[in-house]
Parts: structure tokens; C-alpha cells; sequence
């Protein structure tokens, strides 16, 4: 009997112990539908947004805006990564709450999505303007107007001046937006 008792306790910690083990925060973050992300990858790696906490203002790494009593209801999503000063700008507009798929306005390039990344020992940025020429997409799953709350997916392909490319692929999101 002692030894069925101390057998179910060792499994019972070992259940404990595995069970505890940190789950990726992103994936943690997805299942609960209270929490904000914004994820994708970048030519294969994950790429998440991050900040620091500065003393006075605090650490915003995402800032999402939807206009939508504006004339052309615009989206715009602004995210960046510190610790390696790279970031992104996706941008849609005539977004209606009934939308579940916007493919991206060709029209102007400085109105379509782009990741950039700073220059090792400089303040110029390398940007990665859309690929028009590649399918690219958002996904506007979720608008809701009464939470502020916009949820997606989205995926795009970006060329610097020089034609080197960056494939954002598995992009995903859920943030609070602003208006």
C-alpha cells in the first residue's frame, strides 16, 4: 500500500512539473480570446513585435487604427521590434464591417504594406516594398465595433531597391484599435 501511495505521488509531480512547463507565449496568447498579439514570419522565422518599457510613457510595440465612419474606412497597423530595429506597416482601406477578405489597392505603393530593417551601424532603413506581382492578402476575420477589437491574417511579399526578397508569411493578429 506505501508503495502505490509513494508511486502516485511521484506521478502526480512529474504531471505537475511537465504540466508547467512555459508554453510559447504567442501560442498561450491565441487560444484566450482577452489577448492581444501580432505574429508572422519573416523568409521562414517567426517575427513578433517587441519593445522597452520606457519611464515615461511605457512599452507600445503594435498601434492599430480603424477609421470606420471615414469616407474610405481605413485600417492601419503599425508594429516594429526593438531589439533588432526591424518592424511593419500594413495599410487597407474601403474596409467594410461585413468584409471578410481585402485583397491589397495596387494603385500606390506608399499605401501598401512593408517591412523594413535598419542597417547594421546606420540610421537608414532597408524597406521591403510589396511584391505586386505575388499574391498578397489580409483577412479580416473578426471587426468587432463595440470592443475595438481586429483580428486577422495576412500575407505579403516585399523587394528592396536592390530585388532581394522578404516573404511574410503566417501573419496573424488580434489587437485593440484605436479610431
Amino acid at each position: 500500500m506505501y508503495t502505490i501511495i509513494r508511486l502516485s505521488s511521484i506521478i502526480f509531480m512529474m504531471t505537475f512539473i511537465l504540466s508547467s512547463c512555459d508554453k510559447d507565449p504567442v501560442d498561450a496568447c491565441i487560444d484566450d480570446p482577452t489577448c492581444e498579439y501580432f505574429r508572422c514570419k519573416v523568409n521562414g522565422e517567426w517575427w513578433t513585435p517587441d519593445c522597452e518599457n520606457g519611464p515615461l510613457f511605457g512599452c507600445r510595440h503594435t498601434d492599430v487604427q480603424y477609421y470606420k465612419d471615414s469616407e474610405i474606412k481605413p485600417i492601419y497597423i503599425y508594429t516594429s521590434k526593438e531589439s533588432n530595429t526591424s518592424g511593419m506597416n500594413l495599410y487597407a482601406r474601403n474596409i467594410q464591417e461585413t468584409d471578410l477578405k481585402y485583397k491589397f489597392d495596387f494603385q500606390n505603393q506608399n499605401d501598401l504594406p512593408r517591412f523594413y530593417e535598419q542597417k547594421q551601424n546606420s540610421v537608414d532603413r532597408i524597406r521591403y516594398l510589396i511584391d505586386t506581382s505575388a499574391v498578397n492578402y489580409i483577412i479580416f476575420s473578426k471587426i468587432d465595433t463595440l470592443s475595438f477589437i481586429l483580428e486577422g491574417k495576412f500575407y505579403f511579399e516585399g523587394l528592396d531597391d536592390g530585388g532581394n526578397r522578404k516573404i511574410i508569411s503566417d501573419g496573424s493578429f488580434r489587437q485593440k484599435y484605436r479610431f
